[in-house]
């Protein structure tokens, strides 16, 4: 086989390689993006974030010296064509810049028990085609920083989101 065959195939190879690799990551690596209010599709969900506001007291439950709760309010529905476990529903955190803040237990109880309404998720319930579950998060963070901050939500569900627009 000639020089210039073998480097022809070479070529070839790693540009079938660096296309495969490349479709690999926009199909697993890339990050979905949202605003507040819109409705995200991804291949399992429909995903609406409705607000995301602060609080520097829910209830009778305050959050710690400096601090407030920054609640946020979200509906997913599944529209596969199967039941999604408890366990892999969809996770969401507030982030600011690169920190991640998992939401608080106490805070997400206390707004739960102010706005009963608002959340009609189950603990351990798998969601079944075509329903629809309202959620509630609560996240307790420093105000300086909740006012200063450029803040944003990580949605973990069968694709990242990243939902901005408050």
């Amino acid at each position: 086989m000639s020089i210039k065959k073998m480097v022809s195939r070479i070529l070839m190879v790693t540009v079938v390689i660096l296309f495969f690799a490349t479709s690999v990551f926009a199909l697993f690596g890339s990050k979905q993006t949202g605003k507040v209010g819109q409705t995200i599709v991804t291949k399992k969900y429909n995903i609406i974030v409705q607000s995301v506001k602060g609080y520097g007291k829910i209830g009778n439950t305050s959050p710690s010296g400096g601090g407030v709760f920054v609640v946020v309010r979200m509906s997913f529905k599944n529209i596969s064509n199967k039941p999604i476990g408890a366990y892999n529903q969809p996770v969401v955190y507030l982030m600011d810049g690169k920190t991640k803040y998992k939401k608080d237990e106490n805070g997400t109880f206390a707004y739960n028990l102010e706005f009963p309404e608002h959340d009609n998720s189950k603990i351990i319930s798998n969601l079944n085609p075509g329903l629809t579950v309202n959620r509630v998060a609560a996240f307790e963070v420093l105000k300086s920083k909740w006012e200063k901050g450029k803040w944003s939500l990580l949605i973990q569900a069968d694709k990242d989101i990243v939902v901005t627009g408050f």
